[in-house]
């Protein structure tokens, strides 16, 4: 294969596992941080899910009705309604929990204290064992370089953005089930019959866990890799008399780029959900702006459904009460070689790449 190829692309999402799991125990550190979220930060929820709202506009309409200082309140985003209310001091916790709600953009905020089970579920580990060796978590050496606090796109401040090196970006899972241990916990009547005597400090049941389910969006991979036929990218760029040829064009490090969208797993399709009200008023095949679209070209193709349907696709647009039809394909498996759209049908013939194999398929849309 040539360079460049798809396949050959590292960190590429159908290159990457699925899902791994990570089992940790509950450390001094991390009881300390929700024992001050525990005191200082609120959970609200959306009334109207289906309303777009963002951190920035969350915090914006809650400053303004709460009157305090900026630098007093952080809002993150932990699901697509869902949010995160930090507070300077737990007075101002307290009182705004007293509120109950907060209006924000066009719909309002259900206010409750955070717990460290938002956002979680329950698990148990059945068995203890003794090992002399541990497992690796990432099949390749991997470390974090630091955290990236330039954001360039509004979704990119919902998440904690990282740069990390690594040996092998295929190794890094889409996501991953952070199990933390619960602490040890005794009832009143265990305190009642122990008296003064230590407690214990290892369990003599099942482990407690709460798992959490985090989701890793890969933005860029920046490949330092030799490029073909050369030694390093210095003998790339230089001719026979050792100078900077300025002529060249070829980029390197090569610069990997993803498309992703928060909350989705990489290389998932992103459903957009069409309110009832809109399907029994027939208004359909519109963009989520409410007008209909006359052209869908590659770069809503990318946006929707993933890059590796972008160079092989075709599509019936919508008009009036008629639906339409978008019809994609693989490019790692099948070619599109003719299409032809008429009134109320698309239909079109498809190639198999692996195989000596083609048929054909039409897409019917209703008046």
């Amino acid at each position: 294969m040539e360079y460049g190829d798809p396949t050959l692309i590292p960190g590429a999402a159908h290159r990457r596992p699925d899902h791994v799991t990570l089992c940790v125990p509950c450390s001094t550190v991390v009881r300390e941080e929700e024992r001050q979220l525990s005191l200082m930060a609120l959970i609200g929820v959306q009334v109207d899910a289906r309303a777009k709202l963002s951190s920035e506009a969350v915090r914006r309409d809650a400053l303004q009705q709460l009157c305090i200082p900026t630098h007093e309140l952080g809002v993150k985003r932990l699901t697509a309604s869902t949010f995160l209310l930090h507070f300077a001091t737990p007075k101002q916790s307290t009182a705004v929990l007293c509120l109950r709600g907060l209006a924000a953009g066009q719909t309002a905020l259900r206010l409750m204290p955070w717990t460290h089970q938002v956002s979680a579920s329950a698990a148990k580990l059945m068995y203890r064992a003794r090992i002399e060796t541990i497992a690796k978590l990432f099949n390749a050496p991997t470390f974090i370089e630091g955290i990236d606090n330039e954001h360039e796109i509004e979704q990119e401040r919902d998440c904690l953005c990282l740069w990390v090196w690594t040996d092998n970006p295929d190794g890094l899972a889409k996501m991953v089930s952070l199990q933390v241990a619960e602490p040890l916990s005794f009832s009143d009547e265990y305190y009642w019959k122990m008296g003064e005597f230590d407690l214990p400090t290892s369990r003599s049941g099942p482990a407690e866990m709460l798992k959490y389910n985090v989701i890793i969006h890969l933005d860029r991979v920046l490949d330092y890799s030799p490029l073909p036929s050369s030694l390093s990218h210095e003998s790339v760029h230089r001719g026979i008399t050792g100078l900077p040829d300025d002529l060249y064009e070829e980029e390197w490090p090569v610069k990997h780029h993803f498309v992703w969208h928060y909350g989705v797993i990489d290389d998932r399709v992103v459903r957009c959900r069409v309110p009832v009200q809109e399907r029994l008023s027939g208004r359909r095949g519109r963009s989520p702006s409410g007008e209909e679209m006359e052209i869908i070209d590659k770069f809503v193709v990318r946006e929707t459904l993933g890059s590796q349907f972008a160079r092989s696709y075709t599509y019936l647009t919508a008009q009036a009460t008629r639906g339409g039809v978008l019809l994609a394909v693989h490019e790692d498996y099948y070619n599109m070689s003719y299409s032809e759209p008429k009134n109320n049908t698309l239909t079109a013939k498809l190639e198999a790449t692996i195989a000596p194999i083609s048929w054909w398929i039409m897409g019917v849309c209703g008046p």
